[in-house]
């Protein structure tokens, strides 16, 4: 079993390979619907620094061949049915996704750590192996870091891609992104302030290698204990990945998430070491299990003003970016 994660706070990154049950390191691997797929115990990490990285290799382009994907047509139909619900006041805002299954990859440890190495210092990287499950990633987007009674989050979302076309200006006033971004915030911190006092800070545009984000930092003291598992379960999922209001009565967007199987990706990952603990929600990854098809997906926050064939465009981008994490384009 391998296990291998940044540390959020610091950007250290830390590989641990032995697993010890009483050592105090722990990492739980939820699925989407917040049921614990895996529980690993592992050694205190240690930090991994990264040699001899050749930026010029690359993922062979012949395995990146995809089996299966979801079409513009039937997004498009999903998003019609969504949008008559939200036409209706079931639902501001919700995510849908588009799924890709690609070739087997056959990667190894350095394509991972080059992953990683050649990465923007605000998403956190994690690696999980073993015989039945692989998963490899790089998350812009954490549920919580956490240093005792000290919570730190944050809202992100609302995207555009990074190309000669892009403005700030008008991306931070945009009407429907700051729209789809309010909604998230209005719902963590609504949340989070059933659980003691909570700051908002500003509002601003985030950055990436190939993507931009608008985000909004949050913290939170709390006013009486927690514990991790149960901090998971209380924000998870967020509107980033979920709904707005969360207690809706749309039944035809529950049927969608269950016809999805999204699995691991979106869900709740934790990572507890003795000095603080952190959560990374499971975004920009390809998994697998049982040595089947890698899943691709992503996701894309839909409000009324959304429009299908910019949400999907935006969704493959998203696709896209994580293929040229990996160097693969």
């Amino acid at each position: 079993m391998k296990v291998s994660f940044r540390n959020p706070k610091t950007n250290e990154l830390l590989l641990s390979q032995e697993a010890q049950l009483d050592s105090g390191y722990a990492l739980h691997f939820f699925d989407f619907m917040g049921s614990i797929k895996k529980s690993l115990f592992f050694s205190e990490p240690k930090s991994l620094a990264i040699k001899n990285s050749d930026p010029s290799q690359k993922i062979s382009a012949a395995n990146l061949e995809i089996l299966e994907s979801t079409s513009l047509e039937d997004f498009s139909s999903d998003f019609q049915n969504l949008q008559a619900d939200m036409k209706s006041d079931k639902i501001e805002k919700a995510v849908m996704f588009v799924d890709s299954k690609l070739k087997d990859l056959d990667f190894i440890e350095q394509d991972l750590f080059q992953l990683w190495s050649q990465s923007s210092d605000s998403l956190y990287g994690l690696f999980v192996e073993d015989e039945n499950f692989q998963y490899m990633g790089l998350s812009p987007e954490i549920l919580f870091y956490r240093e005792r009674n000290k919570i730190k989050t944050f809202a992100l979302a609302g995207t555009r891609t990074l190309d000669e076309s892009f403005s700030e200006t008008e991306f931070l006033e945009n009407q429907k992104e700051r729209k789809e971004h309010q909604l998230v915030v209005k719902d963590i911190a609504e949340r989070l302030s059933q659980l003691g006092r909570v700051e908002l800070k500003e509002t601003f545009v985030k950055k990436l290698k190939h993507l931009a984000h608008l985000k909004t930092e949050i913290e939170l003291s709390l006013d009486e204990e927690i514990s991790d598992r149960d901090l998971v379960e209380f924000l998870h999922p967020t509107a980033a990945l979920g709904t707005y209001p969360r207690k809706h009565q749309s039944n035809w967007y529950r049927e969608y998430l269950q016809k999805r199987d999204l699995g691991v990706f979106g869900a709740p990952i934790l990572v507890q070491t003795p000095d603080y603990s952190f959560c990374v929600v499971g975004i920009r990854c390809l998994y697998r299990e049982a040595n089947q098809a890698w899943f691709l997906r992503a996701g894309a926050g839909i409000v009324s003003e959304s429009e299908a064939k910019t949400e999907f465009e935006e969704m493959k981008a998203k696709q896209l970016s994580v293929l040229r994490n990996l160097g693969a384009l």
